[in-house]
């Protein structure tokens, strides 16, 4: 029976109304059109990308579009080039749903002005949400745990060689917490501050770096000096970024699970949009992925005393 609007009133002919409107609008090959939808609502269903697009930050976007998509947003990308600024504005006037700053530069970010933050725009990444960028990784416990296999391998003098980015501080802190337990000398230098030749120079049993690109300009500067690595110290990284497979020798690294950290903080950023409780996420430590960057030194070196 029909109301008198002539709509079924039972739901099972409420039903067939539907399919039968979705069976012809596929035949006649309707697609939605969101930007309409955009204008109705308010909303774009589009998350904004802000990122200097470093290598490295591609397998957390792949995790981005991949949680994106189950949930029915698009992403944009907005390169950032020496100008932080300009691309957080066009992403703002694209009327983005929320905004992600990914690997952008400590330098950059700093002075970006708290204007930004009061648009009603969730924006991560630029450590002014308290949301963290990969929440998926412990990074003080990745990287003590790849100090703890380098003082397991033999290595005595291990020097911690970093950068300005957000995450080194953690890293540097699971790093003195292993050297202090095993009452060895922290030494910590930033790259910023000391070129590779004069790590080199500082004659050191092994090298932990910030991340795999600084340890692979470690890797060249070694070379061009005819120094043969692990024999004469050992390279570690971190982030398993495709330079440490193809590095010579191939880097000692830490897996930073780029993509599963995409899919967690975008389903976090889908969240936040919906003012909704992020749950719980124990984050992992990063599994130890051994190459031919470092070795087990024999067993009479490895009791000997530090120079």
């Amino acid at each position: 029976t029909l109301d008198e609007n002539g709509i079924p009133e039972t739901s099972e002919g409420r039903f067939q109304i539907a399919k039968k409107i979705l069976d012809t609008a596929k035949e006649l090959g309707y697609v939605r059109n969101d930007l309409v939808l955009s204008l109705v609502k308010g909303r774009t269903h589009a998350i904004g990308i802000v990122s200097e697009f470093k290598d490295f930050v591609f397998p957390i976007i792949r995790g981005y579009a991949q949680e994106a998509q189950n949930h029915g947003y698009s992403l944009r990308l907005f390169q950032v080039d020496d100008d932080l600024e300009s691309a957080l504005t066009k992403a703002i006037q694209a009327r983005m749903d929320a905004i992600v700053c990914l690997g952008i530069s400590s330098s950059l970010v700093k002075n970006i002005p708290q204007h930004f933050f009061n648009m009603g725009i969730p924006i991560t990444g630029l450590n002014q949400t308290g949301h963290p960028e990969h929440p998926f990784l412990d990074q003080q416990n990745s990287a003590a745990a790849m100090t703890e296999y380098l003082v397991e391998c033999g290595y005595k003098k291990i020097i911690c060689y970093g950068g300005n980015y957000p995450q080194m501080p953690l890293r540097e802190a699971g790093y003195r917490e292993v050297m202090e337990k095993h009452q060895l000398s922290p030494l910590f230098f930033n790259h910023h501050d000391v070129y590779p030749d004069d790590i080199i120079d500082l004659k050191p049993d092994a090298v932990f770096c910030g991340d795999d690109y600084l340890a692979c300009r470690l890797l060249q500067a070694a070379y061009l000096r005819n120094i043969r690595i692990p024999d004469a110290f050992g390279v570690a990284g971190f982030g398993n970024t495709n330079v440490s497979n193809f590095s010579s020798p191939a880097l000692t690294t830490v897996d930073e699970s780029f993509f599963e950290s995409g899919v967690i903080s975008m389903r976090n950023i889908i969240l936040s949009i919906g003012n909704k409780k992020f749950p719980e996420q124990t984050p992992i430590t990063g599994k130890l992925i051994i190459r031919e960057s470092t070795k087990n030194l024999p067993h009479n070196l490895k009791g000997k005393d530090e120079k």
